[in-house]
C-alpha cells in the first residue's frame, strides 16, 4: 500500500478506486486507505454502517480482534451488497481493510508522528551522537531498548564509555565523538548521588582518591552499595586502575569519610588550626587485580550490560560456524522454527510445575540483545550444570514468538568451546619441511596422537624450491582442535601454522 501510495502522488501509477463510492472517502489519498477514519467512512459509503457500527469496526481493527474482525467482515459484506456491491468485490475491500488494520492510525496520530519521525530522522542523521546520548538517557531503565541502542552504537561506529566519576555527567552524555555512560544509569547508584558527584565536582574539580569521593560528596549517599557499583563498573579507573584493590579499600574510605563528617560537625579543629584532614588508607599488600573474566562479570552486574567488551568478542570470527542468527532476528522468525543461537547465560530462576518437578527459565544474551529461554523440568535435569555454569553457550530450540516478545524452548545446550570445536570440520597444518627434519615428523605425529578426535587433519608441507605440497592424513590422524592443542601446535610450528576450517 505504501508503494502504491508513493507511486500515484508522483503520477508512476494511475488513480484508481475499487468502487465509485469510495472516490469521495479515497480521493485525498491517491485512492489508498491511509488514515482509520476512512475505514469508518468506507463502512458507511459501501455497507450502509451507521457512525456507531463504523465505530466498532475501527476499534476491532486497532486491538486486532479476530473474532469481532469475523463478525464485522459478514455485517459488511451483507451491507456492501443491499448497496449494489457484488460479494466478490465486497470480501476484496474488506481484506483490504483488514491489512490496513496492522498498521492504521487514525489522521491526528499519524500526523504527529510523521513529524515526529521526521524530526528524530533529522536529527539522527545530523547530529548522530547527541541524539543516542538522549535516546539512551530516555531509555535508561528499560533493558531492551538499550540493548538495542547498543547495538545501534556498534553498527554506527560510535563508541560507548564506560562511567567515570572524573567525566561523567548524570545521564549518557557526548564526550570527544563517543557517548560516555551516566552516573544515574549504574545500578544501586540513582540520580541524586548522580548529581551529587557532578555537582561537588564542577564545584571542586576532579576527585583524587576513593577516600576523597566518599569525603567531598558525603556518606549520607555514598553508601557501600553504592561505592561497590562505582568500582564494579569501573567509573573509579581515571583514580585507580586496580579494581581489586579498590573494594579492598572501600569500607576503610568510608569510614574515613564518616570521621571526617562528624568532625565537621563537632566543628573541631586540630593542633595547630584548621580542619581536620583524613588520613590516607592504610599501606597493603599489592592486591591481585581482578581477571578480564571476572571484571566483565562485576560490570554487567553493575551496568546491566557489557559495555568494555563482551565474552563473544573472543570468538567473533567463530560465531558464524554456529549460528546465522543473532538475538535481534529473532522476533521476525516464524513461530515454531527452529533455532540454534550463541550467548551468555544470565538471571536464571528455578520455579516448580504443578507436578512439583523443577524447570527454569533464564536470559540468554548476544552482542545484539537478549532473549529469554525456559527449559522445562526434564531439558532442566539434563543440562543443569552448564545452565548453572558461567561458560559462554550455544542453545538449540523452537521458537514461540507473538505479538510482544519471543522465546527459546530450550532443546540442547553445550559449552560454546565445545560447540566450535565439534564444528571445526578439517584442520591444516603449515610447515617447512627442514622444521620437521631431525625429530620434528615425530613430534607432530605424537602431538597428534594425543588428541584424537574427529576433524580431518591436512599436512601443508614447504618444500625448498617453494612449492607446496599437501597431503591429507589418515583417520588415526583426526584431531579434536582444542585451544591447547592450537598452543601446544605453536610450540612446535610458527605461530599461525594452524588454520582451522
Amino acid at each position: 500500500m505504501v508503494q502504491h501510495y508513493v507511486d500515484r502522488k508522483h503520477g508512476k501509477e494511475p488513480v484508481e478506486y475499487d468502487h465509485p463510492l469510495l472516490e469521495p472517502v479515497l480521493r485525498d489519498t491517491y485512492g489508498v486507505i491511509v488514515y482509520q477514519e476512512q475505514v469508518m467512512r468506507a463502512a458507511q459509503a459501501l455497507a450502509g454502517y451507521s457512525l456507531e457500527q463504523a465505530d466498532i469496526l475501527r476499534a476491532a481493527m486497532g486491538k486486532k480482534n479476530k473474532a469481532v474482525m469475523e463478525k464485522e467482515r459478514v455485517r459488511f459484506i451483507d451491507g456492501a451488497k443491499k448497496n449494489g456491491v457484488n460479494a466478490a468485490l465486497a470480501t476484496s475491500i474488506f481484506e483490504k481493510i483488514e491489512t490496513f488494520a496492522s498498521y492504521g492510525f487514525n489522521r491526528s496520530h499519524a500526523a504527529a508522528y510523521a513529524l515526529t519521525t521526521y524530526t528524530t530522522g533529522y536529527l539522527k542523521a545530523h547530529y548522530p551522537h547527541e541524539f543516542m546520548a538522549a535516546l539512551m538517557s530516555l531509555d535508561m531503565d528499560d533493558v531492551d531498548k538499550t540493548y538495542k541502542n547498543i547495538a545501534a552504537l556498534r553498527d554506527m561506529k560510535i563508541a560507548i564509555l564506560p562511567p567515570d566519576v572524573n567525566q561523567s555527567r548524570v545521564k549518557f552524555a557526548v564526550t570527544d565523538g563517543a557517548i560516555r555512560f551516566g552516573l544515574a544509569a549504574i545500578r544501586g547508584v540513582g540520580a541524586k548521588p548522580g548529581e551529587a558527584v557532578v555537582a561537588d565536582r564542577e564545584a571542586n574539580g576532579p576527585f583524587e582518591s576513593m577516600a576523597d569521593f566518599c569525603m567531598r560528596v558525603g556518606t549520607q549517599l555514598i553508601s557501600r552499595r553504592v561505592l561497590d557499583a562505582l568500582i564494579k563498573c569501573g567509573a573509579f579507573d581515571s583514580v585507580s586502575a586496580v579494581r581489586a584493590a579498590l573494594m579492598a579499600e572501600a569500607e576503610q574510605a568510608i569510614k574515613l569519610a564518616q570521621k571526617a563528617q562528624s568532625d565537621a560537625e563537632k566543628n573541631q579543629i586540630g593542633l595547630f588550626g584548621g580542619a581536620v584532614k583524613v588520613p590516607k588508607p592504610m599501606a597493603r599488600e599489592p592486591i591481585p587485580e581482578w581477571d578480564a573474566r571476572e571484571k566483565l562479570k562485576y560490570e554487567k552486574e553493575a551496568l546491566g550490560f557489557y559495555i568494555t567488551a563482551h565474552p563473544l568478542d573472543k570468538y567473533d570470527r567463530e560465531l558464524a560456524r554456529i549460528s546465522k542468527v543473532t538475538t535481534a532476528d529473532l522476533s521476525s522468525a516464524p513461530d515454531g522454527s527452529p533455532v540454534q543461537i550463541a550467548g551468555v547465560i544470565h538471571a536464571v530462576k528455578l520455579k516448580n510445575n504443578k507436578s512439583g518437578k523443577r524447570y527454569a527459565t533464564f536470559s540468554l544474551e548476544d552482542r545484539e540483545g537478549a532473549v529469554e529461554a525456559i527449559a522445562w523440568s526434564e531439558t532442566y535435569q539434563k543440562f543443569e550444570a552448564i545452565i548453572m555454569g558461567d561458560e559462554p553457550v550455544v542453545a538449540r530450540g523452537k521458537l514461540d514468538v507473538d505479538d510482544e516478545r519471543a522465546q527459546i524452548i530450550l532443546e540442547g545446550l553445550v559449552p560454546l568451546d565445545s560447540a566450535l570445536v565439534d564444528s571445526i570440520r578439517e584442520v591444516r597444518i603449515s610447515a617447512p619441511m627442514r622444521r620437521l627434519e631431525k625429530g620434528g615428523l615425530d613430534a607432530l605425529k605424537a602431538m597428534l596422537a594425543r588428541y584424537r578426535g574427529k576433524s580431518m587433519t591436512y599436512l601443508h608441507l614447504g618444500l625448498d624450491d617453494g612449492r607446496e605440497a599437501v597431503m591429507l592424513l589418515g583417520d588415526s590422524y583426526r584431531v579434536t582442535p582444542t585451544d591447547t592443542f592450537v598452543a601446544e601446535m605453536e610450540q612446535i610450528l610458527p605461530p599461525g601454522s594452524i588454520e582451522l576450517r
